[in-house]
């Protein structure tokens, strides 16, 4: 976690977690169709936390061709790493299996790896400490929702947009305007609590 907070030291500043919004992420869905090839046969590049990556689905065990994992190799600061990801599955309602990631280091299933940028191995989400952004307090809430209301000002006002890239760009804006509306009628409400109690 990022969290920079001493108690007890003056001038201390406290910065909010990383979430899992700001953190470089392998998502499952992006290797599923290594997930359906053959074993050994197919090889997936890609960009993760700023390395190039190199994905391959790699059999565990010899006798057991559901027992795989991948093999997920990168260089990170003049180093190579070659790190084993076992895929789980768990049986689905209606047939079939549901693949997974096992954490590295927990081996909890998980449906995304993060890997922050200057470390080395990746972890699920419990393990970085990562948090949702939805976790955050109303502050962090209303900071994103501004931010978001500027940037699609800003895309709006460019002349060659699409009709549907703007009916896009202003509903998305006028959602992020409402909850800033929202955010600031809680606050009032809970000013007003205070005030009266």
């Amino acid at each position: 976690m990022q969290s920079i907070s001493m108690p007890g030291q003056r001038g201390a500043t406290r910065r909010q977690p990383a979430t899992t919004a700001s953190t470089p992420a392998l998502k499952l869905a992006s290797v599923r169709p290594l997930l359906d090839a053959p074993i050994g046969m197919m090889r997936a590049h890609a960009e993760w936390a700023g390395d190039e990556v190199v994905i391959e689905r790699i059999a565990l065990l010899a006798d057991d061709p559901a027992a795989d994992a991948l093999r997920v190799e990168y260089d990170h600061d003049d180093e190579r790493y070659a790190i084993i990801v076992p895929i789980l599955r768990t049986p689905q309602h209606l047939g079939g299996k549901r693949p997974w990631f096992g954490c590295p280091r927990c081996l909890r299933r998980c449906a995304t790896l993060f890997r922050p940028r200057g470390e080395p191995a990746p972890a699920c989400r419990r393990c970085m400490g990562l948090v949702y952004e939805a976790q955050l307090g109303r502050e962090h809430r209303l900071r994103r929702a501004q931010r978001i209301v500027r940037e699609c000002e800003t895309q709006l006002r460019r002349s060659r947009l699409r009709a549907a890239t703007r009916r896009r760009l202003g509903a998305r804006r006028n959602a992020a305007r409402l909850e800033i509306a929202e955010i600031h009628a809680r606050i009032v409400a809970s000013v007003a609590r205070l005030a009266a109690g």
